[in-house]
């Protein structure tokens, strides 16, 4: 007898609430295991039969599938420096991913507590974006954004001149500064991706 099945039917048997009496009993059980067997053995064969698709074929699983197989290579985003704006205590730049061609805007947002908080969104994007609300029990009190510094490759935005933030234009990339020195870095390895909507592909 093959050592799986015996092994099988040893389980069966364990885990049955009333053991078998006597030969007729465990002969009605194994009858009784042979039909659940070959029941099962149907189902799995239709499974088998049925057209199975790829995670690259599968909205959801495409997206985690790109994230994936993102690298660290040189960033296809850059920042229009030229496009930046200043609002009080925010400040908007346009980021442009150069391979898709597809705009967004960054948001940069001055808080009184000498933090920023970024946001990215697409510029012209097919829908508007759900945007998270009343998740904080009230928003964070902001500050003055000031610009200290603007140059053709980067820009210095800050609260103060230690509290700072400076933006790279080509490749994009953003660096936090506080009193102690370097704080973070966005896309300090090229590695940034925004998922952009896009429309639904029709066979």
């Amino acid at each position: 007898m093959d050592l799986d099945l015996l092994l099988v039917i040893m389980t069966y048997f364990n885990q049955l609430p009333q053991k078998p009496a006597n030969a007729l009993g465990v002969f009605k059980s194994l009858e009784r295991l042979k039909e659940a067997y070959s029941k099962l053995l149907e189902v799995v064969g239709v499974v088998l039969t049925l057209p199975l698709t790829t995670c690259s074929n599968e909205r959801f699983f495409s997206v985690l599938t790109r994230h994936r197989a993102t690298r660290e290579t040189p960033s296809a985003y850059i920042a229009d420096l030229k496009s930046l704006s200043l609002h009080k205590e925010r400040a908007f730049i346009d980021v442009i991913n150069v391979e898709a061609n597809i705009p967004l805007t960054l948001e940069i947002i001055a808080l009184h507590n000498y933090a920023f908080r970024i946001k990215i969104q697409e510029k012209n994007g097919l829908r508007k974006r759900y945007q998270v609300e009343n998740a904080l029990v009230r928003e964070p009190e902001t500050a003055p954004i000031i610009l200290l510094e603007k140059k053709d490759d980067h820009i210095v935005l800050g609260l103060d001149a230690v509290n700072r933030m400076v933006i790279q234009g080509n490749p994009f990339r953003l660096d936090l500064f506080n009193k102690d020195g370097h704080v973070i870095t966005m896309n300090g390895r090229g590695m940034f991706k925004f998922e952009h909507y896009r429309t639904r592909k029709t066979l």
